[in-house]
Protein backbone atom coordinates (compact mmCIF):
# COMPACT_ATOMS: atom_id res chain seq x y z
CA UNK A 1 0.00 0.00 0.00
CA UNK A 2 1.75 3.26 -1.27
CA UNK A 3 1.83 6.20 1.44
CA UNK A 4 0.36 9.55 -0.42
CA UNK A 5 1.68 11.75 2.70
CA UNK A 6 3.83 13.76 -1.08
CA UNK A 7 1.21 15.89 -2.27
CA UNK A 8 1.79 17.03 -6.52
CA UNK A 9 0.05 19.06 -8.64
CA UNK A 10 -0.35 17.98 -12.38
CA UNK A 11 -0.54 19.62 -15.68
CA UNK A 12 -0.88 20.17 -19.22
CA UNK A 13 -0.48 22.49 -22.24
CA UNK A 14 -3.36 21.60 -24.47
CA UNK A 15 -2.31 22.92 -28.19
CA UNK A 16 -4.85 21.35 -29.85
CA UNK A 17 -8.39 23.21 -28.69
CA UNK A 18 -10.31 21.07 -30.82
CA UNK A 19 -8.70 17.17 -29.24
CA UNK A 20 -10.50 17.21 -26.00
CA UNK A 21 -10.30 13.15 -26.22
CA UNK A 22 -6.60 12.62 -26.14
CA UNK A 23 -5.79 15.13 -23.48
CA UNK A 24 -8.39 13.94 -21.05
CA UNK A 25 -6.71 10.37 -21.71
CA UNK A 26 -3.01 11.96 -21.45
CA UNK A 27 -3.98 13.83 -17.94
CA UNK A 28 -5.60 10.40 -16.74
CA UNK A 29 -2.18 8.72 -17.13
CA UNK A 30 -0.66 11.66 -15.60
CA UNK A 31 -1.91 11.48 -12.89
CA UNK A 32 -1.86 7.34 -12.74
CA UNK A 33 1.98 7.19 -13.21
CA UNK A 34 2.29 10.30 -10.30
CA UNK A 35 0.13 8.27 -7.42
CA UNK A 36 2.04 5.18 -8.72
CA UNK A 37 5.47 7.12 -6.94
CA UNK A 38 3.44 7.63 -3.84
CA UNK A 39 1.62 11.35 -4.66
CA UNK A 40 -1.16 12.48 -3.86
CA UNK A 41 -3.05 14.63 -6.32
CA UNK A 42 -3.66 17.90 -4.81
CA UNK A 43 -4.75 20.09 -7.96
CA UNK A 44 -5.46 19.53 -11.78
CA UNK A 45 -4.77 22.24 -13.99
CA UNK A 46 -4.67 22.75 -18.17
CA UNK A 47 -4.12 25.60 -20.39
CA UNK A 48 -4.98 25.96 -24.02
CA UNK A 49 -2.38 27.84 -26.08
CA UNK A 50 -1.32 26.42 -29.84
CA UNK A 51 2.21 28.12 -28.50
CA UNK A 52 4.46 27.24 -26.47
CA UNK A 53 6.23 29.88 -23.88
CA UNK A 54 9.56 30.08 -24.05
CA UNK A 55 10.53 30.66 -20.21
CA UNK A 56 7.81 28.68 -19.17
CA UNK A 57 6.08 26.64 -21.10
CA UNK A 58 2.91 27.84 -19.77
CA UNK A 59 1.87 31.67 -19.84
CA UNK A 60 3.08 33.77 -16.76
CA UNK A 61 -0.14 34.12 -15.36
CA UNK A 62 -0.71 30.48 -14.67
CA UNK A 63 2.48 30.11 -13.24
CA UNK A 64 1.50 33.16 -10.65
CA UNK A 65 -1.58 31.04 -9.93
CA UNK A 66 0.27 27.84 -9.27
CA UNK A 67 2.72 29.46 -7.23
CA UNK A 68 0.09 30.37 -4.89
CA UNK A 69 -1.71 26.52 -4.94
CA UNK A 70 2.01 25.51 -4.63
CA UNK A 71 2.51 27.51 -0.99
CA UNK A 72 -1.50 27.01 0.48
CA UNK A 73 -1.13 23.45 -0.36
CA UNK A 74 2.61 22.89 0.35
CA UNK A 75 3.03 20.65 -2.52
CA UNK A 76 6.08 18.57 -3.13
CA UNK A 77 6.23 18.08 -6.79
CA UNK A 78 4.25 19.60 -9.99
CA UNK A 79 4.13 16.76 -12.75
CA UNK A 80 4.11 18.48 -16.46
CA UNK A 81 2.94 16.16 -19.23
CA UNK A 82 4.62 18.26 -21.97
CA UNK A 83 7.99 18.31 -22.31
CA UNK A 84 10.26 20.72 -21.12
CA UNK A 85 13.30 22.43 -22.08
CA UNK A 86 16.07 22.81 -19.09
CA UNK A 87 15.32 27.00 -18.98
CA UNK A 88 11.97 26.24 -18.19
CA UNK A 89 12.15 23.58 -15.62
CA UNK A 90 14.93 25.65 -14.15
CA UNK A 91 12.61 28.82 -14.11
CA UNK A 92 9.57 26.88 -13.16
CA UNK A 93 11.31 25.34 -10.51
CA UNK A 94 12.60 29.06 -9.20
CA UNK A 95 8.75 30.27 -9.39
CA UNK A 96 7.54 27.52 -7.37
CA UNK A 97 10.04 27.14 -5.08
CA UNK A 98 9.65 22.96 -5.51
CA UNK A 99 10.90 20.48 -7.56
CA UNK A 100 8.93 20.53 -11.28
CA UNK A 101 9.41 17.16 -13.61
CA UNK A 102 8.05 16.34 -17.43
CA UNK A 103 6.24 13.18 -18.45
CA UNK A 104 10.03 12.05 -19.29
CA UNK A 105 11.20 12.55 -15.99
CA UNK A 106 8.27 10.81 -14.14
CA UNK A 107 8.66 7.86 -15.95
CA UNK A 108 11.73 7.29 -15.60
CA UNK A 109 11.32 7.52 -11.73
CA UNK A 110 8.75 4.65 -11.64
CA UNK A 111 11.42 2.89 -14.09
CA UNK A 112 14.35 3.44 -11.59
CA UNK A 113 11.82 2.19 -8.78
CA UNK A 114 11.10 -0.90 -10.58
CA UNK A 115 14.20 -1.86 -12.21
CA UNK A 116 16.05 -5.13 -10.36
CA UNK A 117 18.46 -6.20 -12.93
CA UNK A 118 21.67 -4.88 -14.11
CA UNK A 119 20.49 -4.20 -17.59
CA UNK A 120 17.55 -2.39 -17.21
CA UNK A 121 19.17 -0.01 -14.37
CA UNK A 122 22.07 0.71 -17.06
CA UNK A 123 19.39 1.88 -19.86
CA UNK A 124 17.67 4.07 -17.23
CA UNK A 125 21.02 5.31 -15.90
CA UNK A 126 21.71 6.46 -19.82
CA UNK A 127 18.21 7.80 -20.30
CA UNK A 128 18.35 9.76 -16.72
CA UNK A 129 21.74 11.22 -17.64
CA UNK A 130 21.28 12.24 -21.29
CA UNK A 131 17.62 13.70 -19.79
CA UNK A 132 19.57 15.72 -17.24
CA UNK A 133 22.71 16.45 -18.60
CA UNK A 134 21.17 20.09 -20.15
CA UNK A 135 19.41 20.89 -16.81
CA UNK A 136 22.79 20.62 -14.61
CA UNK A 137 24.76 22.64 -17.18
CA UNK A 138 21.91 25.74 -17.17
CA UNK A 139 21.60 25.30 -13.67
CA UNK A 140 25.71 25.33 -12.39
CA UNK A 141 26.05 28.06 -15.25
CA UNK A 142 23.40 29.99 -13.11
CA UNK A 143 24.68 29.50 -9.78
CA UNK A 144 27.86 31.01 -10.54
CA UNK A 145 26.81 33.48 -12.54
CA UNK A 146 26.69 37.50 -11.30
CA UNK A 147 28.58 36.35 -8.65
CA UNK A 148 32.20 38.36 -9.26
CA UNK A 149 34.40 34.85 -9.35
CA UNK A 150 36.58 34.58 -11.67
CA UNK A 151 38.45 31.35 -12.49
CA UNK A 152 41.60 31.02 -10.56
CA UNK A 153 43.88 27.85 -9.24
CA UNK A 154 41.90 26.00 -6.57
CA UNK A 155 39.08 28.26 -7.05
CA UNK A 156 35.60 27.88 -6.20
CA UNK A 157 34.72 29.82 -10.00
CA UNK A 158 33.79 27.81 -13.96
CA UNK A 159 36.25 25.74 -13.18
CA UNK A 160 34.32 23.71 -10.41
CA UNK A 161 31.28 23.26 -12.40
CA UNK A 162 33.06 22.35 -15.49
CA UNK A 163 34.86 19.41 -13.59
CA UNK A 164 31.43 18.11 -13.05
CA UNK A 165 29.99 18.42 -16.19
CA UNK A 166 33.32 16.80 -17.66
CA UNK A 167 32.40 13.97 -15.45
CA UNK A 168 29.04 13.41 -16.40
CA UNK A 169 29.53 13.70 -20.19
CA UNK A 170 32.23 10.68 -18.76
CA UNK A 171 29.49 8.94 -17.36
CA UNK A 172 27.45 9.25 -20.83
CA UNK A 173 30.53 7.31 -22.80
CA UNK A 174 30.87 4.88 -20.39
CA UNK A 175 27.22 3.72 -19.87
CA UNK A 176 27.02 3.63 -23.84
CA UNK A 177 30.05 1.68 -23.92
CA UNK A 178 28.28 -0.64 -22.04
CA UNK A 179 25.07 -1.25 -23.35
CA UNK A 180 26.97 -1.18 -27.10
CA UNK A 181 28.71 -4.67 -25.18
CA UNK A 182 25.28 -6.37 -23.62
CA UNK A 183 23.77 -5.00 -27.32
CA UNK A 184 26.31 -6.87 -28.88
CA UNK A 185 26.08 -10.10 -27.13
CA UNK A 186 22.31 -10.14 -27.73
CA UNK A 187 22.76 -9.67 -31.44
CA UNK A 188 25.51 -12.65 -31.34
CA UNK A 189 22.95 -14.39 -29.63
CA UNK A 190 19.51 -13.88 -31.95
CA UNK A 191 21.84 -15.22 -34.64
CA UNK A 192 22.82 -18.33 -32.72
CA UNK A 193 19.21 -18.66 -32.31
CA UNK A 194 18.49 -18.15 -35.89
CA UNK A 195 21.35 -20.63 -36.72
CA UNK A 196 19.27 -23.49 -34.54
CA UNK A 197 15.98 -22.38 -36.34
CA UNK A 198 14.09 -21.18 -33.11
CA UNK A 199 11.58 -18.64 -33.95
CA UNK A 200 10.90 -15.45 -31.79
CA UNK A 201 7.15 -14.41 -30.65
CA UNK A 202 7.13 -10.85 -28.83
CA UNK A 203 4.51 -9.62 -26.24
CA UNK A 204 4.59 -6.07 -26.29
CA UNK A 205 1.95 -3.68 -25.16
CA UNK A 206 0.81 -1.10 -22.66
CA UNK A 207 1.26 -1.56 -19.11
CA UNK A 208 -1.50 -3.10 -17.14
CA UNK A 209 -2.53 -4.72 -20.53
CA UNK A 210 -1.77 -8.11 -19.13
CA UNK A 211 1.72 -9.13 -21.43
CA UNK A 212 3.26 -11.07 -18.00
CA UNK A 213 -0.06 -12.87 -17.28
CA UNK A 214 -0.14 -13.85 -20.85
CA UNK A 215 3.35 -15.04 -20.58
CA UNK A 216 2.87 -16.77 -17.76
CA UNK A 217 -0.09 -18.68 -19.33
CA UNK A 218 1.89 -19.35 -22.09
CA UNK A 219 4.97 -20.84 -20.56
CA UNK A 220 4.28 -22.04 -16.98
CA UNK A 221 6.82 -19.56 -15.72
CA UNK A 222 6.04 -17.30 -12.38
CA UNK A 223 6.74 -13.33 -13.11
CA UNK A 224 5.77 -11.11 -10.84
CA UNK A 225 2.55 -9.24 -12.07
CA UNK A 226 0.84 -6.62 -10.12
CA UNK A 227 -1.09 -3.48 -10.82
CA UNK A 228 2.20 -0.90 -10.58
CA UNK A 229 3.06 0.13 -14.09
CA UNK A 230 6.57 -1.01 -15.75
CA UNK A 231 6.66 -4.05 -13.79
CA UNK A 232 8.70 -5.51 -16.55
CA UNK A 233 11.29 -4.00 -17.68
CA UNK A 234 14.32 -6.21 -18.77
CA UNK A 235 12.43 -8.86 -21.55
CA UNK A 236 12.34 -12.13 -20.37
CA UNK A 237 12.31 -15.20 -22.20
CA UNK A 238 10.39 -18.40 -22.08
CA UNK A 239 9.76 -21.45 -24.74
CA UNK A 240 5.97 -21.98 -25.15
CA UNK A 241 4.36 -24.78 -24.52
CA UNK A 242 2.32 -26.16 -27.62
CA UNK A 243 0.68 -29.16 -27.63
CA UNK A 244 1.49 -29.24 -31.60
CA UNK A 245 5.23 -29.67 -30.79
CA UNK A 246 6.24 -26.53 -31.65
CA UNK A 247 7.88 -24.17 -29.10
CA UNK A 248 8.99 -20.85 -30.57
CA UNK A 249 10.65 -18.43 -28.02
CA UNK A 250 8.31 -16.01 -26.44
CA UNK A 251 10.01 -13.12 -25.54
CA UNK A 252 7.89 -10.87 -22.64
CA UNK A 253 9.19 -7.15 -22.90
CA UNK A 254 8.49 -3.52 -21.02
CA UNK A 255 4.93 -1.62 -21.85
CA UNK A 256 4.61 1.32 -23.54
CA UNK A 257 2.53 4.72 -22.21
CA UNK A 258 0.24 6.97 -24.31
CA UNK A 259 3.26 9.56 -25.75
CA UNK A 260 6.12 7.77 -24.71
CA UNK A 261 9.21 10.64 -25.56
CA UNK A 262 11.06 9.26 -28.54
CA UNK A 263 14.05 10.03 -26.80
CA UNK A 264 13.59 7.33 -23.91
CA UNK A 265 12.71 4.85 -26.71
CA UNK A 266 16.12 5.46 -27.89
CA UNK A 267 17.14 4.92 -24.71
CA UNK A 268 16.03 1.20 -24.41
CA UNK A 269 18.08 -0.05 -27.17
CA UNK A 270 18.23 -3.70 -25.77
CA UNK A 271 14.31 -3.64 -25.66
CA UNK A 272 14.18 -2.51 -29.53
CA UNK A 273 15.96 -5.29 -30.64
CA UNK A 274 13.35 -7.73 -29.49
CA UNK A 275 10.87 -6.02 -30.60
CA UNK A 276 12.27 -5.30 -34.13
CA UNK A 277 13.78 -9.08 -34.61
CA UNK A 278 11.16 -10.97 -33.43
CA UNK A 279 9.59 -13.25 -36.08
CA UNK A 280 5.90 -12.08 -35.03
CA UNK A 281 4.95 -9.90 -32.42
CA UNK A 282 1.60 -9.81 -30.24
CA UNK A 283 0.65 -6.24 -29.21
CA UNK A 284 -1.42 -6.37 -26.22
CA UNK A 285 -4.21 -3.86 -24.70
CA UNK A 286 -6.66 -3.95 -21.94
CA UNK A 287 -9.71 -3.45 -23.09
CA UNK A 288 -10.87 -2.16 -19.78
CA UNK A 289 -11.38 1.64 -21.11
CA UNK A 290 -13.70 3.80 -23.38
CA UNK A 291 -14.00 3.49 -26.43
CA UNK A 292 -12.73 6.65 -27.39
CA UNK A 293 -9.61 6.07 -25.47
CA UNK A 294 -8.82 2.61 -26.79
CA UNK A 295 -8.69 4.33 -30.23
CA UNK A 296 -6.15 6.70 -29.50
CA UNK A 297 -3.61 3.91 -27.48
CA UNK A 298 -4.24 1.12 -30.47
CA UNK A 299 -3.38 4.29 -33.07
CA UNK A 300 -0.68 5.54 -30.92
CA UNK A 301 0.83 1.85 -30.30
CA UNK A 302 0.79 1.22 -34.38
CA UNK A 303 2.50 4.14 -34.97
CA UNK A 304 5.35 3.08 -32.41
CA UNK A 305 5.26 -0.24 -33.59
CA UNK A 306 6.20 0.99 -37.22
CA UNK A 307 8.74 4.02 -36.13
CA UNK A 308 10.76 1.25 -34.80
CA UNK A 309 10.63 -0.99 -37.53
CA UNK A 310 8.14 -3.72 -36.66
CA UNK A 311 6.46 -4.58 -40.24
CA UNK A 312 2.59 -4.96 -40.04
CA UNK A 313 2.54 -8.27 -41.57
CA UNK A 314 5.24 -9.63 -38.35
CA UNK A 315 1.79 -7.84 -36.20
CA UNK A 316 -1.07 -9.44 -34.14
CA UNK A 317 -3.62 -7.21 -32.16
CA UNK A 318 -4.18 -8.82 -29.05
CA UNK A 319 -7.29 -7.48 -26.95
CA UNK A 320 -7.10 -9.03 -23.54
CA UNK A 321 -9.42 -8.49 -20.69
CA UNK A 322 -12.71 -9.25 -22.54
CA UNK A 323 -14.15 -11.05 -19.19
CA UNK A 324 -14.59 -7.43 -18.09
CA UNK A 325 -17.33 -7.12 -20.79
CA UNK A 326 -20.49 -8.15 -22.03
CA UNK A 327 -21.04 -9.52 -25.85
CA UNK A 328 -22.31 -5.25 -26.37
CA UNK A 329 -19.80 -3.61 -24.66
CA UNK A 330 -17.22 -5.96 -26.72
CA UNK A 331 -19.37 -5.58 -30.01
CA UNK A 332 -18.98 -1.51 -29.38
CA UNK A 333 -15.08 -1.50 -28.83
CA UNK A 334 -14.43 -3.67 -32.24
CA UNK A 335 -16.85 -1.45 -33.79
CA UNK A 336 -14.81 1.45 -32.86
CA UNK A 337 -11.32 0.22 -33.76
CA UNK A 338 -12.41 -1.40 -37.04
CA UNK A 339 -10.64 0.57 -39.04
CA UNK A 340 -7.21 -0.03 -37.42
CA UNK A 341 -7.94 -3.71 -36.63
CA UNK A 342 -8.98 -4.28 -40.34
CA UNK A 343 -4.89 -3.21 -41.12
CA UNK A 344 -3.93 -6.82 -39.08
CA UNK A 345 -4.84 -9.89 -37.76
CA UNK A 346 -6.36 -9.43 -34.46
CA UNK A 347 -7.79 -12.09 -31.58
CA UNK A 348 -9.97 -11.18 -28.04
CA UNK A 349 -8.69 -12.97 -25.44
CA UNK A 350 -8.62 -13.25 -21.64
CA UNK A 351 -5.71 -13.93 -19.68
CA UNK A 352 -7.14 -14.59 -16.81
CA UNK A 353 -9.73 -16.96 -17.52
CA UNK A 354 -8.10 -18.65 -20.63
CA UNK A 355 -10.51 -17.70 -22.76
CA UNK A 356 -9.33 -17.78 -26.51
CA UNK A 357 -5.98 -18.08 -25.65
CA UNK A 358 -5.96 -21.45 -27.41
CA UNK A 359 -7.09 -20.26 -30.23
CA UNK A 360 -4.11 -17.63 -30.20
CA UNK A 361 -2.03 -19.71 -29.94
CA UNK A 362 -3.31 -21.47 -32.86
CA UNK A 363 -3.47 -18.09 -35.09
CA UNK A 364 0.39 -17.28 -33.61
CA UNK A 365 1.77 -20.91 -34.86
CA UNK A 366 -0.35 -20.72 -37.91
CA UNK A 367 1.06 -17.05 -39.01
CA UNK A 368 4.53 -17.97 -38.29
CA UNK A 369 4.55 -20.62 -41.10
CA UNK A 370 3.57 -18.34 -43.35
CA UNK A 371 5.54 -15.41 -42.76
CA UNK A 372 9.59 -15.50 -44.54
CA UNK A 373 12.23 -16.25 -42.29
CA UNK A 374 13.40 -12.28 -41.30
CA UNK A 375 16.45 -11.01 -42.60
CA UNK A 376 19.65 -10.31 -41.07
CA UNK A 377 20.50 -9.01 -37.38
CA UNK A 378 21.80 -5.17 -37.07
CA UNK A 379 25.01 -5.67 -36.51
CA UNK A 380 25.74 -2.30 -34.29
CA UNK A 381 23.38 -0.93 -31.81
CA UNK A 382 23.36 2.44 -34.00
CA UNK A 383 21.63 0.45 -37.04
CA UNK A 384 18.76 -0.11 -34.48
CA UNK A 385 18.80 3.13 -32.61
CA UNK A 386 18.57 5.08 -36.34
CA UNK A 387 15.61 2.58 -37.14
CA UNK A 388 13.57 4.97 -34.71
CA UNK A 389 12.91 8.84 -35.88
CA UNK A 390 14.45 10.30 -32.86
CA UNK A 391 13.88 14.27 -32.30
CA UNK A 392 17.03 16.22 -32.19
CA UNK A 393 19.00 14.63 -28.96
CA UNK A 394 18.25 16.24 -25.85
CA UNK A 395 21.86 16.29 -24.49
CA UNK A 396 22.63 18.35 -28.01
CA UNK A 397 19.40 20.30 -28.92
CA UNK A 398 18.76 21.49 -25.02
CA UNK A 399 23.10 23.12 -25.28
CA UNK A 400 21.91 25.64 -26.56
CA UNK A 401 19.71 26.96 -23.88
CA UNK A 402 23.30 26.89 -21.59
CA UNK A 403 24.95 30.35 -22.20
CA UNK A 404 28.50 32.05 -21.30
CA UNK A 405 27.29 34.68 -19.70
CA UNK A 406 23.64 33.87 -17.81
CA UNK A 407 22.03 36.09 -15.96
CA UNK A 408 18.68 36.12 -13.76
CA UNK A 409 16.54 39.13 -13.81
CA UNK A 410 14.98 40.77 -11.02
CA UNK A 411 11.49 38.22 -11.87
CA UNK A 412 14.01 35.36 -11.30
CA UNK A 413 13.90 33.99 -14.81
CA UNK A 414 16.96 33.10 -16.64
CA UNK A 415 18.18 35.01 -19.55
CA UNK A 416 20.29 33.40 -22.54
CA UNK A 417 22.65 35.67 -24.08
CA UNK A 418 23.62 32.92 -26.52
CA UNK A 419 24.46 29.66 -26.72
CA UNK A 420 27.65 27.29 -25.29
CA UNK A 421 28.64 24.28 -24.39
CA UNK A 422 30.18 24.79 -20.53
CA UNK A 423 31.80 21.86 -20.65
CA UNK A 424 34.90 21.40 -22.47
CA UNK A 425 35.09 18.29 -24.38
CA UNK A 426 36.93 15.77 -23.15
CA UNK A 427 40.57 14.43 -24.18
CA UNK A 428 39.63 11.32 -26.05
CA UNK A 429 43.41 9.84 -24.90
CA UNK A 430 41.72 10.29 -21.31
CA UNK A 431 41.20 6.97 -19.35
CA UNK A 432 39.40 8.30 -15.96
CA UNK A 433 36.01 7.01 -15.31
CA UNK A 434 33.72 7.89 -12.95
CA UNK A 435 31.52 5.19 -11.14
CA UNK A 436 29.09 7.07 -10.00
CA UNK A 437 27.49 10.50 -11.50
CA UNK A 438 27.34 13.91 -10.11
CA UNK A 439 25.13 15.69 -9.17
CA UNK A 440 22.44 12.88 -7.55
Amino acid sequence: MLNLSKRAIVGILKSNPHEHTLFMLQLRELEALTRALGYEIVERFHQTNCRTKANYLIGSGKVDELAEVVREKEVDLVVLHNKLTSKQKLNLSLAFDCEVIDRYELTLRIFEEMANDPISKLQIELARTRKLYPFYQLQAAAKYSGLDRQPRWAGTGEFAFHSKLKGIQKRIRKLRRQIAALASEKTRQIQERRKLGSQLVCIAGYYNAGKTSLFNLLTGEKKLVGDRPFKTLSSKYQRLRSNDGESPLLIDTIGFVVGLDPALIESFELNLMDMNEADLLLFMIGVDDEPDYLFHKLKFGIHLLQDIGVDSSRTLIVLNKVDLLDDLSLGKIVSKLKSLLDQYDWACISAKNHDGVDELVRKCLAKLKTLPPKKRVPTTTTEIVNAVPIEASTLSAELADCPASPGINPAGKLTIDSAHNCAEEEDKSEEEELDKPPFQ
